[in-house]
């Protein structure tokens, strides 16, 4: 069956700059866990900033230009697997749908769990790549153990949203593991993107964050 493909159906028209870096933030959602959580995006043209409010189930995302201006948010709601994108803007919002049937197994995935380490935010961490060949991609995620019990259920669903999540679902053993930095090149060794835990605050979040404004237009796909 063919991937399900966002993107192409999407109404809003900045919405790939940032999806790709949604995965880093779900380990959080673990029981305990309520906060936000600051990331750097970096590609050759660009450079976002994200923020990530956390509270239970929900997560509310928000994705900034390198001056410091909203550009979109999205919103999920772990539970019921509803997604939300918004644009502040022209203040409307749709659903993403999600595919319930998708296919499994590795498929022309290579995965390599090496030794290779580093310390990122004081943290330990362990190189895992995932390579595709028909896809010119390899994806470093640099990750450490951490007891995380909502991850592996999510990963399924944020897998739709971006191929980076699909490749890191083809990793087998990554139960307890977090990666705290994602690094996409090409099999020529350039850089495509990278993205970077920055800061994390534990801190009371508002369940405000987590509601759309009743006067955001609603854009049915």
């Amino acid at each position: 069956m063919k991937r399900f493909n966002l993107y192409k159906d999407m109404y809003f028209p900045e919405k790939k700059l940032w999806l790709f870096l949604i995965l880093l933030l779900v380990p959080f959602l673990m029981t305990g866990f309520e906060g936000k959580i600051k990331m750097v995006r970096k590609t050759f043209y660009d450079t976002n900033y994200i923020d990530y409010y956390v509270k239970g189930n929900q997560v509310r995302v928000e994705r900034y230009s390198k001056g410091e201006d909203l550009v979109s948010s999205l919103i999920i709601d772990i539970d019921s697997k509803k997604v939300f994108l918004l644009d502040s803007k022209r203040k409307k919002y749709t659903r993403l749908t999600l595919n319930e049937d998708l296919p499994n197994g590795r498929g022309n995935y290579k995965i390599i769990k090496t030794k290779n380490f580093r310390e990122i935010n004081g943290v330990k961490c362990y190189q895992w790549r995932v390579r595709n060949r028909e896809k010119n991609s390899e994806v470093a995620f640099w990750v450490a153990r951490k007891d995380l019990d909502f991850f592996n259920k999510l990963i399924p669903i944020l897998s739709q949203i971006d191929k980076t999540y699909f490749f890191y679902e083809k990793i087998q053993g990554k139960s307890n593991f977090f990666p705290f930095m994602i690094v996409e090149r090409n099999l020529l060794r350039k850089e495509k993107k990278r993205l970077a835990v920055i800061d994390i605050q534990r801190t009371s979040v508002s369940n405000y964050h987590f509601k759309i404004p009743s006067n955001y237009q609603e854009v049915k796909r």
